[in-house]
């Protein structure tokens, strides 16, 4: 018995001014600097979830992409790449360092008002750049659930993280991968 081919379509990238609106709609939020790593950079979620400050370089002009965040059986996984060359050094424009030098500030100033309840998971790696209120990893499934919220707010539609508002030749580049089957692959992967 055969199954039922898969219908694929191309993801169509949300527009210059469709990702926009989303940010706008993030702005006070307090992942702001994530959602715009995301749109600005072309970084996979599990990419950003699993940055440490020391992964953002000291000019923090550029960042390393060192290590990713899963879920496995309802529980956060930092795990490499795929790829060596996913492995890679991204730089940042200048409206990214801006809200993370903000970010940063405001993560001081949470953990602070946390105190003994900023509780970190004994294995995650130390710094997370985002994180929840109270220092855990955030789950990749919840970005999902946000970014939800965030275009419907905007009344766009829905994009997938990864290339919200890049092109998908671009973010593949940007990811480190040449074109081809992979490359297709993702490019005409379901739209969510």
């Amino acid at each position: 018995m055969e199954t039922p081919p898969v219908a694929r379509q191309e993801v169509r990238p949300l527009g210059r001014t469709e990702v926009r609106m989303p940010l706008k709609a993030a702005r006070p939020h307090r992942l702001y600097a994530l959602w715009l790593l995301l749109v600005s950079t072309g970084l996979c979620r599990g990419e950003a979830l699993a940055l440490t400050w020391d992964d953002i370089g000291p000019d923090r002009r550029r960042l390393r992409v060192r290590r990713n965040l899963r879920r496995i059986k309802k529980e956060p996984v930092f795990g490499t790449p795929k790829t060596a060359r996913s492995q890679r050094t991204i730089s940042l424009p200048r409206r990214c360092v801006d809200a993370l030098r903000e970010h940063r500030a405001a993560q001081r100033t949470e953990r602070a008002v946390a105190g003994m309840k900023w509780d970190p998971l004994p294995y995650q790696p130390s710094g997370l750049v985002f994180t929840t209120p109270t220092g855990r990893p955030t789950d990749p499934r919840s970005l999902n659930r946000m970014l939800t919220v965030l275009c419907r707010t905007a009344n766009v539609r829905r994009c997938g993280c990864t290339i919200a508002g890049t092109p998908a030749s671009h973010s593949c580049r940007l990811k480190g991968w040449a074109p081809g089957p992979s490359w297709r692959r993702w490019v005409t992967a379901r739209s969510p």
